[in-house]
């Protein structure tokens, strides 16, 4: 009997070390049942392959897969996180190839056309902008009346509106700009916010008073300036650079290179201007205050592989972005860039990544403004990357859009249209891709209604409603409403869906 027990105990033995299993350990006097689910197996089929342990303990090749997929996973997460770093970072960049910060400011006086690499602008707005920079002390802004104007900081973090939606009630006025942990005197007779990092950018958009920009124009030249506190008693002179016809970038990288342009936004920003768990993510591949950036081999591979697969999610949360709340309309291509309606990408305490991914990936300015149904002020957008049968827009292909009667516009519209690969406005025959109130000779039905036409060759007596588009390029498209009315918040009004012309 007992030569048989020993048998039966040597041939589990075996029969464990052939199944990779662990022998069952000895039950001891405080041993207690283990709940299920608590404990790892000594073999786990995953998708980075087998993964083996001992009694809970990984092997070498175990640890060596798993944290280098944790350091791909670091970088895809801080591709999506650090997308505003990168985008104001290059957009510091490029005005800079204007002017130098603080002293020059960009204006398109002829309005904004396909030249510029610049995340979907409109063509009707007169354009204004320039990069703030308060490291040496307190800013101000004088701003000229009637604009819609924003200032974020280097995240995209909001700071202060100005104009139509501003504290200055459109009258124009003086902003003060706090530096990043500030505690000086704070002078009277100023509209005062207060920044989280040292470098801002500050833009602001005019409008045409019947189809001319220079009223607009003008006004900024003579009464916008930027100067320190410091001067407010002898202000220098403001520059002006007309980028109209301008070829030049705004646009971030997607490639390795993202990574560097976030680093320098990390090296030159206080250590405590974005979120500590971005912050931490960034650090965990290699970015952070006061270290030098330097990954070997083996990390710059997997943040090459990293920045390629995050931009490709950026891109399918933009193109195919996953949430209902996207759209405006349930059976509709029309949707917004702020899902959810929080200028802040918050829900209920919890922060939208991917509507925040999505909004930066895309787009540029945040405000309150933007999110906010401010009826007869402010501006509304609402985007479509996809015909009325679901179908990515073609290049190659007609369509027809119908903007019924009355469309609810206190100020003007426009129906703008964009590369998918830059986001900019698409470059083709046409100095500007758009048809809006503003814009001559737009065929206006006798219902008040519109028709727009999309594709490579204009449709025979409908030239003046054509956008052209490219074959082998998408493209897509925003449809804007300056004053939007109360018909488009109460959804009494809605644009028709782009549909495919055979």
């Amino acid at each position: 009997m007992k030569a048989k027990l020993l048998l039966t105990l040597s041939l589990a033995a075996v029969l464990a070390a052939n199944l990779g299993c662990a022998e069952e350990p000895p039950r001891m006097k405080m041993t207690t049942s283990i709940p299920h689910g608590i404990t790892t197996a000594d073999s786990v089929e995953t998708r980075l392959g087998t993964l083996k342990f001992t009694d809970g303990f990984p092997d070498d090749a175990t640890v060596e897969k798993v944290l280098e997929n944790l350091d791909f996973q670091r970088g895809v997460q801080a591709v999506l996180r650090a997308i505003p770093a990168a985008s104001l970072h290059a957009m510091r960049e490029g005005l800079r190839t204007f002017g130098p910060d603080n002293t020059h400011a960009v204006i398109f006086e002829q309005m904004m056309d396909s030249k510029a690499l610049f995340l979907t602008a409109n063509a009707s707005s007169v354009y204004c902008m320039m990069w703030l920079d308060v490291k040496n002390g307190p800013m101000v802004i004088e701003t000229p009346p009637d604009v819609l104007g924003i200032i974020d900081d280097a995240w995209f973090h909001y700071v202060a509106d100005f104009g139509r939606v501003g504290p200055d009630k459109n009258k124009g006025g003086k902003f003060l700009i706090l530096p990043p942990g500030y505690d000086g005197d704070v002078p009277d007779g100023y509209h005062v916010a207060r920044t989280r990092t040292y470098g801002n950018w500050v833009v602001w958009r005019g409008f045409q008073i019947d189809g001319d920009p220079k009223p607009a124009v003008e006004a900024t030249k003579k009464l916008f300036r930027v100067y320190p506190l410091a001067s407010k008693d002898n202000p220098p002179k403001m520059k002006f650079s007309n980028a109209s016809g301008v070829a030049f970038n705004t646009l971030h990288a997607m490639d390795y290179t993202f990574f560097e342009e976030v680093n320098a936004t990390v090296q030159y920003e206080p250590a405590d201007s974005m979120d500590p768990e971005t912050l931490g993510v960034l650090a965990s591949i290699g970015i952070q205050k006061g270290k030098p950036f330097a990954p070997d081999a083996r990390m710059k591979k997997i943040l090459t592989e990293a920045a390629d697969v995050g931009t490709a999610t950026a891109r399918a949360l933009t193109f195919r972005n996953p949430d209902k709340l996207q759209r405006y309309y349930p059976d509709s291509a029309w949707g917004t860039a702020f899902v959810g309606g929080s200028h802040e990408f918050m829900d209920n305490g919890a922060h939208r990544l991917n509507a925040h991914t999505f909004m930066l990936f895309y787009a540029t300015g945040i405000t309150p403004a933007m999110a906010l149904n401010l009826r007869g002020k402010g501006s509304k957008y609402a985007l479509a990357f996809v015909d009325s049968e679901d179908n990515a827009l073609d290049g190659s292909k007609n369509y027809r859009l119908h903007l019924p009667p009355n469309i609810p516009a206190k100020n003007f519209w426009s129906v703008v249209v964009y590369d998918n690969q830059t986001r900019s406005q698409l470059q083709t025959d046409q100095q500007f891709p758009f048809i809006g109130s503003e814009k001559k000779g737009v065929v206006i039905n006798p219902d008040t209604s519109v028709d727009v036409y999309f594709g490579p060759e204009a449709p025979k007596g409908n030239e003046g409603n054509w956008i052209q588009t490219i074959p082998g390029k998408g493209w897509n498209t925003i449809f804007r409403l300056y004053g939007p009315l109360e018909p488009w918040y109460e959804k009494t009004w809605r644009p028709g869906e782009i549909e495919f012309v055979k």
